[in-house]
Order: structure tokens, then sequence, then C-alpha cells
């Protein structure tokens, strides 16, 4: 619930409090859609927030998205979750289960049966026009805003009237982050809020099929390419590794060395600001019903804020011996693209656990393995 709260506060700050609206004019967005057209491949990090009010569910991930363009004006794609991965080549869509650690693969009819990807970061841009659109200010920063409104009878009751409120909006300067909100609202009452953050946008313009990391059905799958095509270069750390760099830069600019002499373990969490996962995880720490702040020492770090938000975002929780933003350039080395992600560590520097996401039975496992 507190997940819920923090991310619900971050959306209804970003869209309602802290912009500011000047008078309309116009927004020349010549320079992105040429970007956009100009580019063999996009990849980009999506977060989505889906607060439906009818029936009182909330949906929260982050999904890991590349697209790369074929021929005809054709788009492939992957997209990646903590649970699912789904890749398309134009002949057939795959779904590949990573929950509860199973390797099962599914064979989709079609894109429309992939709800995930209606809100791509494509399809925004095309939604976008060089109509006039209003400059706001969001912390500090001159955004352009896209709004618009539409209406139509409802299927169900063609007396009711659905009413679709879409804003996008992206920084006036650069292409590092986009965000779409969608607002669905029947007789004054609001049914769904919808809101979508893309960040770490990276168009590649010289990209090509070949280069795009996929996957192949074989008795399970594997990735093909060559390591220059992986995230960071190369294959993430793995259990049983050694850490070469046992120093690191904190969000204070101190050298904090990161491994213990006296036999004590070190617990890295790699998590960022938004996360709901993330959240309830750094909650449920916080809470320390296991006491594992007195078995390990505790770390965070994050790979997508920078010290100034890492700063501000943990100022209240005081459960992390040392903390670490994007600068300290940490996650190069440790490559877990995927918040949160727990690295238990032993005073050798040897990686003893790794586990992706989180569930009840997290903390339980890394404090089993204080005993032994």
């Amino acid at each position: 619930m507190k997940g819920l709260k923090f991310i619900l506060f971050i959306a209804s700050m970003s869209f309602l409090l802290s912009c500011q609206q000047n008078e309309n004019q116009d927004c020349d967005i010549s320079a992105l859609i040429n970007l956009n057209a100009e580019s063999k491949a996009i990849s980009y990090q999506h977060i989505r927030n889906i607060d439906t009010k009818m029936n009182s569910t909330f949906i929260s991930d982050t999904l890991a998205v590349t697209i790369f363009k074929l021929r005809d004006n054709q788009v492939g794609f992957q997209i990646l979750t903590s649970e699912y991965e789904w890749f398309y080549n134009t002949h057939e869509l795959i779904e590949l289960d990573h929950s509860n650690e199973t390797r099962s693969v599914k064979k989709v009819e079609k894109i429309s049966d992939l709800s995930l990807w209606g809100k791509n970061l494509l399809s925004m841009l095309d939604s976008l026009s060089e109509e006039k659109c209003a400059l706001i200010s969001i912390d500090n920063t001159v955004h352009k805003q896209f709004s618009k409104r539409f209406s139509y009878n409802s299927k169900v009751d063609s007396s009711q009237i659905i009413i679709y409120e879409l804003e996008y909006t992206f920084p006036e300067h650069g292409t590092e982050n986009f965000a779409h909100r969608e607002v669905i609202i029947t007789n004054s009452d609001t049914l769904q809020v919808q809101n979508h953050f893309f960040s770490n946008i990276d168009f590649k313009a010289n990209a090509s099929y070949e280069s795009i990391v996929h996957r192949i059905l074989k008795s399970s799958y594997e990735i093909l390419e060559k390591d220059e095509s992986l995230p960071f270069g190369k294959e993430s750390i793995q259990e049983g590794d050694e850490i070469t760099k046992h120093e690191y830069t904190d969000i204070d600019n101190n050298r904090v060395k990161i491994i213990n002499d006296d036999d004590r373990r070190s617990l890295i969490i790699f998590s960022f600001i938004g996360c709901t996962a993330c959240e309830k995880a750094i909650n449920q720490l916080q809470e320390d019903d296991l006491g594992l702040k007195s078995k390990v020492d505790r770390y965070y770090s994050s790979f997508q804020n920078n010290n100034a938000s890492i700063k501000k975002y943990l100022e209240n929780k005081q459960l992390f011996k040392n903390a670490f933003a994007m600068e300290s350039e940490m996650i190069q080395d440790f490559r877990l693209p995927m918040g949160p992600t727990f690295v238990l560590i032993n005073s050798k520097g040897k990686i003893i656990k790794i586990i992706e996401g989180y569930d009840n039975s997290v903390l339980e496992t890394l404090s089993g393995l204080m005993k032994t």
C-alpha cells in the first residue's frame, strides 16, 4: 500500500502540482520526428502505472523495450519484464515465462493479444503533430505538452458518453524522457488513470536487425549474439564470481569500500525511484522484522537516478550504510539492469546470491543464507 501511495504521489506531483502552464504556442518537433524516422532501433525503459477506479485495481510495472525497424516499415520488438519476455520479428510473437524460475515458451497469435504493445514509444511519437501545444514547467525545466480530448458513445450503454483526455509531455531540449497520461471519464466519473513514463531512451541510427539481441527456440532458449550486443557490453555478473572493484564514490562523493575484512557480508540493492517492487522491498527492509541489519551491511545502488535525487529520496530512510547513484558507475561493473536486484557478497568479494525481483520470500531467503 505504501508503494501504491508513493507512485500515485509521484504521478500527481509530476502532472498536476508542478506544472505551470504558459500560453499556447507552436512547438517545433521536426527534429524529434526526423530522429525517429532515421533510427533503425529504439530502446527505452517504460514504467506504467494504471489506476482503475471502477474496480479499485492498480497495476505498476517496469518494462525494458527494444523496437527495431525491418523492411517495408514493419517493426519487430523485444519487451522484457521481471516475469515475462515477448519477442516479435514479423513471423511470430513468442512469449517467454520467467516467473517462478520457469522458462516456458508460448506462441501468441497476434500483436493485438499483447496489451503491453499498445502504449509504446513509437505509437506515442506517431500521435504527435505540429499543431499548437503548451509549454509547461516541471521541476524548473521547460517541457512541451500536447493535449487532446475526444468522446464517443459507450457500446454498452449508448446514453453514456466516454471521454478520453490525453497528454503527451517531453522536454523542450533533449530526448531523455517522455510521459503519456490518459484519463477515461464517463458521466463525470473517472474510470481509469494511466501514467506512462519513458526514460533511458536510445535512438540507434546504425543498428541492424542482426545486431539486436534476439532469442530463438530450442528445448528452451538462449542468447545467440556476441557479448557486444548484450546490455552493458557483456553478460551480468554471476553467482560465484568475484568482484574486482571494491571501492565506489557514494552520493556524498566519499570513496566507500563495499567489502568488509571482518567476515561480515554485504548486501547491495540495485533499485530506482518509482519502482513499486523496489519501494515495497525498501519498506520491509526498514521494518527489519528478520534482523538483517545486524547480520549484513546494506547498500543502495541506483542505475537510473543521480546523486541529488537519491539523497533526497533516502533522507528519511535510515537503513543503508551508504548509497550510490548513477554517477558511481557501479552498474557498469555489475550489469544488473532489473530493479530491484539483491546481491549478497562475502568478505572476500565473492557473489553468494543474486535475486532479481521481489516477493515475500526474498528477505527470508537472505536471512537463511546468513545462518550458513
